[in-house]
């Protein structure tokens, strides 16, 4: 089942890759430079930390495929000044980042079951889908630098079934 994510962000998404010589850490590139990539890792220890938390633990994340990546309509700087460990140093750090209240459309695709998984092991229902979405939104962001800051925090807009047009084939 294909579905259509929106998703509003609450919270600043950093991205975290440094380059040589540059400036900010920014987000990593699909295949063209216009598309923001996923840190698949990340967003794969996301959804299961939510499935865990919501006791959901016949929800196989497995089936759950998200885009390459996704558009974002714009993107700013953002400093963020922080302490050092010591707590003596001010520092700061910049980012690229996608700020708040950010509308954000994406594509899902859930597969059907895999054969080697076990019977206990299925594909999200879509209200499953929704509910581990609201709480990576909530709770665990998907910024792939300083989720545990609060950083990359959204709200659940809607998941509707995606509706194949004429103009697709």
């Amino acid at each position: 089942m294909l579905y259509n994510l929106k998703i509003k962000v609450t919270s600043p998404w950093l991205g975290d890759i440094r380059r040589a010589k540059d400036t900010h850490r920014r987000f990593q590139r699909g295949n063209t430079p216009d598309i923001l990539a996923f840190d698949l890792p990340r967003l794969y220890w996301t959804l299961e930390e939510a499935r865990d938390a919501l006791k959901l633990p016949h929800v196989d994340i497995k089936t759950i495929r998200m885009e390459e990546g996704f558009r974002s309509p714009t993107l700013t700087s953002y400093r963020r000044r922080f302490s050092s460990r010591q707590g003596t140093q001010k520092q700061e750090d910049f980012f690229e980042a996608i700020r708040e209240n950010t509308l954000l459309n994406m594509q899902v695709l859930v597969t059907r079951q895999m054969t080697q998984h076990t019977s206990a092991s299925k594909p999200p229902t879509q209200e499953e889908l929704s509910q581990i979405f609201k709480f990576v939104g909530a709770m665990l962001g998907l910024s792939p630098w300083g989720g545990h800051f609060g950083y990359g925090r959204f709200e659940l807009i809607s998941l509707e079934p995606h509706e194949h047009s004429s103009a697709m084939g």
